[in-house]
């Protein structure tokens, strides 16, 4: 689960390495998100010559976490790390690439029609 304040690491070749979470986009009184959700973030360690400026605000997809996320079938999965994909004010893409797998839960329903690209530029879903 992410909550203001958790750092997390950036899975797209869009320029930043390293954000830190700053708002849960949806409600004012949500505390926790799981995977699929929009946050908005800060650039803390950006790669040079690209598109992502340090200490600049950007809203990011949440697409794995570390803590184990419980699936229909009594199933659980978790990653490695907290990993997001930035995007612009208008939630498009910043990048041309996804470095590792995506959650299922960015399959079917809303999810599925808002970022049917970030879903084809992954190479796996888990």
């Amino acid at each position: 689960m992410i909550s203001k304040g958790t750092n997390l690491v950036v899975a797209d070749n869009s320029g930043g390495k390293k954000v830190h979470c700053i708002h849960i986009l949806g409600s004012s009184k949500q505390r926790y998100t799981k995977m699929g959700r929009i946050l908005l973030v800060s650039a803390r360690k950006v790669r040079p010559k690209k598109k992502i400026v340090k200490k600049k605000i950007y809203r990011a997809l949440l697409i794995s976490t570390k803590k184990e996320q419980r699936r229909k079938r009594v199933t659980f999965i978790k990653f490695k790390d907290n990993r997001v994909l930035m995007l612009s004010d208008q939630n498009k893409f910043l990048g041309t690439r996804v470095y590792g797998p995506i959650c299922k839960e960015m399959r079917g329903g809303n999810n599925e029609l808002n970022y049917k690209t970030i879903i084809s530029y992954s190479r796996a879903t888990v």
